[in-house]
């Protein structure tokens, strides 16, 4: 089994804190190569996400992993609370510009995807 770094920003420590509780059920990231040349495409089931927030870490086992073409195919088949148990529910159109937010996300996803982490 693999383990994979997966960053999140100091800004957005509230997402780390949820994962950490066991509230946020599912984590995602746009398929495609990121800028430090990762791609999430081979992540299997039993591999370990290593969660890094600043100095903070944090280890979680894939239970399941899935692959969505879009953004809006994901939500349609995935409860919003299990990706963002601190938020209100919320439009699709205001869920797609917080993933736009995050740089080359909204290229990546259009041309690969979305994949989504059961943890």
């Amino acid at each position: 089994m693999k383990t994979w770094i997966l960053r999140i920003r100091a800004e957005n420590r509230i997402i780390f804190n949820q994962i950490k509780s066991g509230r946020k059920k599912v984590e995602t990231r746009a398929f495609g190569f990121t800028k430090t040349g990762k791609n999430f495409r081979s992540v299997q089931k039993g591999d370990t996400l290593l969660f890094m927030c600043s100095r903070a870490r944090l280890r979680k086992k894939v239970k399941k992993i899935k692959k969505f073409r879009t953004i809006d195919v994901f939500f349609e088949k995935v409860n919003q609370k299990l990706v963002w148990p601190h938020l209100e529910r919320r439009t699709l159109s205001e869920i797609k510009k917080q993933y736009y937010a995050y740089p080359g996300y909204k290229e990546r996803i259009w041309k690969h995807g979305l994949v989504a982490f059961w943890i």
